[in-house]
């Protein structure tokens, strides 16, 4: 019953209006509605930690020690077969392997319909070298 209000923080609210009570068998249409003591302090701690995991936000790319783990465990693209010269590119002749040094799979669209620039063996990690318009 929290999502709606963590949503709301994690993208940028300040303010979060929740009824509270102490007791659902009080008088009024709002105490059955309404959050006891212990869900309160949920809500609260579930904010307070979504506000804590925002500020510490963390770029990979830019700290030296995970640039080299995202190359060691990050995949790129890979000739699944041999590729002879002058040949197009196609899909089924890629895959995706480690380490992350070569062409981001991300980057796959931009490599299919391509030509090879030589002769590529199986199983080769890919360069922008290896291939042209």
């Amino acid at each position: 019953h929290n999502h709606a209000a963590f949503l709301a923080v994690a993208h940028g609210a300040k303010v979060i209006e929740k009824h509270f009570t102490l007791s659902r068998k009080m008088y009024g249409s709002d105490a059955k509605h309404s959050m006891l003591p212990e869900e309160f302090a949920e809500l609260v701690q579930g904010i307070r930690n979504i506000e804590a995991i925002m500020a510490s936000n963390v770029d990979k790319d830019n700290i030296e020690k995970f640039k080299v783990m995202k190359e060691v465990f990050q995949k790129s693209i890979v000739s699944a077969t041999t590729i002879k010269a002058g040949e197009v590119i196609t899909e089924t002749m890629l895959c995706a392997k480690k380490p992350g040094t070569g062409i981001e799979t991300k980057d796959r669209d931009k490599v299919i319909g391509k030509k090879a620039t030589h002769d590529i063996e199986k199983n080769v990690l890919l360069t922008w070298e290896d291939l042209s318009e």
